[in-house]
């Protein structure tokens, strides 16, 4: 029997690119954020139960908060630009705003 799209994609959210990829030059960082963004949203979409989309939320943080430290540590070195830098951290604010919306979501009305 063929797993469901649900259940493959149970193994490997976050998946795509990440900041060890990029950091050592395999993927640049234009693909990492792209990658990144694609991953909330399909991950988001496919999940109904609200705990797991806040843990699924928390992995692509953790995920975001590396690729800021990866593009500031190759800024530094030159080897990647201001913009890197400002677009992983537009990437993490963007991770950050839709976890306050799980938690909005998750608490009852007053």
């Amino acid at each position: 029997m063929r797993p469901t799209l649900r259940q493959g994609r149970a193994a490997r959210v976050p998946g795509g690119p990440d900041a060890r990829q990029y950091r050592a030059g395999a993927v640049g960082f234009t693909e990492l954020a792209t990658a990144q963004r694609e991953v909330m949203k399909a991950s988001l979409e496919l999940e109904d139960d609200a705990d797991k989309r806040k843990a699924i939320l928390q992995k692509l943080k953790a995920n975001a908060e590396g690729t800021v430290e990866a593009a500031e540590a190759k800024s530094k070195a030159g080897l990647a630009t201001q913009v890197d830098v400002l677009q992983a951290k537009a990437l993490l604010l963007e991770v950050s705003i839709e976890i306050l919306r799980a938690e909005k979501k998750g608490k009852p009305s007053k």
